[in-house]
C-alpha cells in the first residue's frame, strides 16, 4: 500500500514499485488507507506513506494500523529530515525511515527488507 497526498509522489512511488515486481495500492489519504485495511486487512503485507499529509499524519495512520494489523510492516517517507523518536518507535514497532529524494534502488532494498524481516 502506498500512501502519499500529492500525486506525482504517488504516482512515481507506484511506477517505481511496480517496475520492481511488487502489486501496489496507491491512495491519496491515510483515511483511504484505513478503508481497504478494514475491508480487506490480509491484502495488504506493507504500508509505505508519507509522514506530513492533512487530516491523518502517516504517523497517525501508522498507529492506526497497528490496532488492525500489529505485525505490519510499515516505511515513512519523508522530505523533512524527520526521523522515529523514541517514543514513536516504541508505539510503532517494525517501521522504517526512508528519507527523500528517493531512488528506486534505496526503495526497493528498503521494501525487501521490510517485507523479508515480517517472515
Amino acid at each position: 500500500m502506498v500512501v502519499d497526498d500529492r500525486d506525482e509522489v504517488r504516482g512515481w512511488l507506484d511506477r517505481a514499485l511496480c517496475s520492481l515486481g511488487y502489486k501496489t495500492i496507491p491512495l491519496a489519504s491515510g483515511a483511504q488507507a484505513l478503508e481497504v485495511l478494514v475491508a480487506s486487512p490480509s491484502l495488504v503485507d506493507l504500508v509505505l506513506t508519507d509522514v506530513a499529509m492533512p487530516q491523518m499524519s502517516g504517523i497517525q495512520l501508522a498507529h492506526a494500523v497497528r490496532v488492525l494489523r500489529p505485525d505490519m510492516p510499515l516505511i515513512y517517507i519523508t522530505g523533512h529530515g524527520w526521523t522515529l523518536d523514541e517514543d514513536d518507535a516504541d508505539r510503532v514497532p517494525n517501521a522504517r525511515v526512508l528519507p527523500k529524494p528517493l531512488t528506486i534502488a534505496a526503495l526497493g532494498a528498503q521494501v525487501y527488507q521490510a517485507l523479508h524481516e515480517a517472515d
